[in-house]
């Protein structure tokens, strides 16, 4: 425990750092407010003895700007007064002091205050430190909350927060967007022929290979099933469509064995890409309608192929 003692009396001050230190506790020493301020700012003492008789700043004033400094755990401050001064003590708590020394302090009675100040720095110090881990353990919830438990990607939920973002940027500063849906072609007899163990790993590939395809500020999410959405924040509807033809063909170098999904004989991805157009007023959903409209018509043509919407 640092220990921060601000005392204009030399020989008072020594003695109260010989005392401090014997019991155990680093120390430091301010001969005057202004030093004493400038250390409440350079350090973080646990613990502050701070007469409120100082010829060079008011004590009071500095007591108050001590607990104004933005720290997660202020210093316990001890207001040292003097001998039968009871407005200055009403003053000092007032003001925020935590514990109160009578001057000429006895060694016997310092050490009480220094023993309390521990106990109470411990304390908030543990309570720092579980409300930092309940602040994370809330932020594991929310984003658990919002992540697909299979693939790691976003799900369903935080695609539509997503979406409502993007529309309000669209409408207020003009920004576009390309949603592109992602489907594996005939995952349903990889399924059948070799498990579902199987074709779940075959979506956590995916799901990867999409992720490590994307630009800064694109956001892929599992849309359910065998299904995924990627949006392409400021893309048109030539880049969004280089953009997806460069996932898919990244898929299709895995080589990942699918004897049910011929001609090719490996785990192909098909996929429908739609343009959100500022003119035309559309809501997110009719925009995943066109997208999944392409979808469908990519895989009616044979699969391993992007379609553009037909509005685009």
């Amino acid at each position: 425990m640092l220990v921060l003692i601000a005392d204009i009396d030399a020989a008072r001050g020594a003695d109260a750092r010989r005392a401090t230190e014997r019991f155990g506790y680093r120390c430091v020493v301010a001969a005057s407010g202004a030093d004493a301020w400038a250390q409440l700012q350079a350090i973080t003492p646990d613990v502050v003895l701070l007469p409120l008789r100082l010829p060079d700043v008011d004590g009071v004033e500095l007591l108050r700007q001590a607990r104004s400094i933005p720290r997660a755990v202020h210093p316990y401050i001890v207001a040292v007064i003097d001998r039968d001064d009871d407005d200055a003590l009403f003053t000092a708590m007032s003001a925020g002091a935590d514990d109160f020394l009578v001057q000429p302090a006895q060694a016997e009675q310092l050490h009480a205050r220094l023993q309390v100040a521990e106990r109470v720095c411990l304390l908030a110090r543990q309570l720092t430190r579980a409300q930092d881990d309940a602040a994370q353990h809330r932020e594991a919830l929310r984003a658990s909350a919002r992540t697909d438990g299979l693939t790691g990607l976003w799900n369903r939920l935080q695609l539509h927060n997503d979406l409502d973002l993007f529309q309000g940027q669209l409408q207020r500063y003009g920004h576009r967007y390309a949603a592109a849906i992602i489907g594996l072609d005939r995952l349903g007899p990889l399924n059948e022929t070799n498990g579902r163990i199987a074709g779940d790993e075959a979506l956590r590939v995916v799901a990867d290979t999409i992720a490590r395809q994307l630009r800064t500020g694109d956001r892929a999410y599992r849309y359910g099933g065998d299904e995924f959405v990627v949006l392409l924040p400021e893309q048109s509807a030539a880049s969004s469509r280089t953009a997806v033809e460069r996932i898919r063909e990244s898929i299709d170098a895995l080589h990942l064995p699918h004897a049910g999904n011929p001609p090719w004989q490996q785990m192909t991805v098909s996929a429908g890409i739609a343009t959100f157009d500022a003119d035309a007023a559309t809501t997110y959903d009719a925009l995943l309608g066109h997208a999944e409209a392409a979808l469908r018509a990519a895989k009616a043509r044979g699969g391993n192929r992007v379609e553009p919407a037909a509005a685009d």
